[in-house]
């Protein structure tokens, strides 16, 4: 299996206000956290790259709350050497799901195998069952290039990798979707950094 994985190179991320109904619960200002969902909406998993990338964003347009945030990813490996699984590991930011349940407590533990919450949330709060693209494995590198990443370059005629959250771990290990990975399943899709507000709305210095 050849593994890629690109990281961030910038250590001075730019958080974001959140929005107050992203906020999870117990955290103060200043506090910088991360928020994942499963896409209501569904792709093919022969797209292109570019029409993954862009999908998180739209999906993150349907949610009045999620909307008031742009710069949200998909995350995906790809046939064509796209690995969007960029999370900045010099921030030590806790992972949430929409509805503020956290996830883990930081990159190292959400690009591991084991998770402390299923991620099974969508953008409009919904609970998510089925597949889930990824083209990725459980530590964020990009899986076996033109054969389980996404893009429709199926050499094993096997399927892509998929998530399967039934359990609190990403299910990276099980190839479906049909040959050539034409099924049409959700995505996982993360937010840039955030940050909770100061007390009159605006930011103050995250600290982490």
């Amino acid at each position: 299996m050849c593994l890629a994985f690109t990281v961030m190179a910038s250590t001075t991320t730019q958080a974001l206000d959140a929005p107050a109904a992203l906020v999870p619960a117990g955290l103060t200002p200043g506090q910088t956290f991360y928020v994942v969902f499963v896409s209501s909406g569904t792709i093919a998993g022969n797209s292109s790259s570019v029409a993954l990338a862009a999908f998180g964003q739209t999906q993150a347009n349907n949610n009045i709350e999620t909307a008031k945030i742009t710069g949200w990813k998909t995350l995906f490996g790809h046939d064509d050497g796209t690995t969007s699984t960029t999370i900045h590991t010099a921030v030590s930011a806790p992972f949430y799901r929409p509805d503020g349940t956290r996830i883990s407590t930081s990159s190292a533990t959400f690009w591991a195998v084991t998770h402390e919450s299923v991620i099974n949330r969508s953008e409009d709060l919904s609970t998510h069952t089925g597949n889930i693209w990824t083209g990725f494995a459980s530590n964020g590198t990009r899986a076996n290039p033109n054969d389980d990443t996404l893009g429709g370059n199926d050499f094993a005629s096997d399927g892509c990798l998929v998530g399967l959250h039934v359990v609190n771990q990403w299910s990276a290990g099980a190839l479906t979707g049909g040959i050539g990975c034409t099924a049409s399943y959700s995505t996982y899709v993360i937010s840039p950094l955030l940050t909770v507000p100061g007390p009159t709305g605006g930011s103050v210095l995250p600290f982490n």
